[in-house]
C-alpha cells in the first residue's frame, strides 16, 4: 500500500497538469496577499506582465474590490 501511494506521489509531480495547478495556486496566493502584478510575473518568468494579466487578473480585481469597500467601510463610519 505504502509503495503504490509513492508511487503515485511521483507519478503526480511529473506530470504538468500538477505542476501548472502549482504554479497557479502560488501566483493567486501570493496576489490574494497582496503582492504586485508585476512581482508575481517576474517570480513566474513571464517575459511580458500581459501574459500575467490575461491568467490573473480576476484574482488583482477581487483584491481591488476588497479594497475599496475596506476604504468605503472606513469613511462610511466616520
Amino acid at each position: 500500500m505504502a509503495r503504490s501511494l509513492c508511487q503515485f506521489c511521483a507519478a503526480m509531480l511529473r506530470t504538468d497538469a500538477y505542476n501548472n495547478r502549482l504554479r497557479d495556486t502560488f501566483a493567486v496566493d501570493l496576489l490574494e496577499k497582496g503582492v504586485l502584478l508585476e512581482e508575481v510575473s517576474k517570480l513566474l518568468g513571464h517575459e511580458s506582465i500581459e501574459t500575467t494579466e490575461r491568467s490573473y487578473a480576476k484574482w488583482v480585481k477581487g483584491r481591488q474590490d476588497r479594497l475599496d469597500a475596506l476604504v468605503t467601510g472606513t469613511w462610511s463610519a466616520a
